[in-house]
């Protein structure tokens, strides 16, 4: 569920003005695409989050999905890693990420072995970069 709504009292002039829904839990229902097949951000988020678990001072600044072409014009997925984090092994994390959709049911299973063949998901040690506004983002295009 992407959003959750109960009616209240809200801030007085807002009351008066006829709002009377506060909208809480409010997240993305962004997807990322890649060989035709669709996963939802969030999901990647948290797969990619666990995998990376055990990274003292892991935040959600430390790592941003990439949806972006390769050097052959091809839609893979990039995971940007901060150095901040260490040394990891980045075939390791990206086996971890698949098997991590593999964990998600009939359909992850089904997305994981397509993109594992692909090479759909890399790796990269960079550093997340922020918009133009200076907020991070935990999935963009490129």
């Amino acid at each position: 569920r992407l959003i959750r709504r109960q009616r209240q009292m809200c801030i007085r002039d807002s009351h008066r003005m006829g709002l009377r829904t506060l909208s809480m839990c409010v997240r993305s229902a962004d997807r990322a695409t890649v060989e035709g097949m669709s996963v939802p951000v969030a999901e990647l988020t948290r797969i990619a989050e666990q995998v990376l678990a055990a990274r003292a001072g892991l935040s959600a600044l430390d790592v941003q999905w990439v949806e972006r072409e390769d050097e052959r014009g091809l839609t893979r997925l990039f995971l940007r890693v901060s150095a901040r984090l260490g040394p990891i092994d980045e075939a390791e994390v990206a086996h971890r990420i698949l098997e991590g959709l593999r964990r998600q049911g009939r359909t992850g299973r089904v997305h994981a072995g397509i993109w594992s063949e692909a090479g759909s998901i890399r790796i990269v040690r960079e550093e997340p970069r922020p918009t133009a506004r200076g907020k991070m983002l935990p999935f963009v295009r490129e």
